[in-house]
Parts: C-alpha cells; structure tokens; sequence
C-alpha cells in the first residue's frame, strides 16, 4: 500500500438496505462500513461483505480505503 494514504478504524458495519426489492441474482451482498480518521473525518464505504470476512476486517480494525476497497492497515 501507499505510505501517505490515511488509515482509518473501523467504527460499525451494518447490513445494506435494500428495501423491499430482493438482491438482484448474482450480486454480492454488500455492507455499509463507518469509518474515523485519527483528525475525527467519518466516512462511509458499501463493500461486498465477503470481502471483510476474507480480509479479516470487523469493528475496531484499522484499514486503508483505496478503489471503493478496504485493505488491513
């Protein structure tokens, strides 16, 4: 990973709302994620759930945010 991307902490992770319309066959579920930087800035990303668990990644992780993508800091 780059040396100046922010590393963020993984603040809450919850299921995305997809209202009352199923999820649309061969979609990946996905998850909302907040994230804090060390200066207070939340953000919040959509990523595919699986993703978290292949990587490790649940509330008070640190990750780097690069492509729409959650990396382990």
């Amino acid at each position: 990973m780059e040396q100046d991307m922010p590393v963020w902490t993984v603040e809450d992770i919850r299921e995305d709302d997809y209202g009352c319309e199923e999820l649309p066959e061969g979609e990946k579920v996905k998850v909302l994620v907040t994230l804090r930087a060390g200066d207070g800035t939340q953000r919040i990303v959509r990523v595919e759930d699986a993703l978290l668990y292949e990587r490790g990644i649940l509330v008070g992780s640190r990750v780097i945010a690069k492509d729409h993508q959650l990396f382990p800091a």
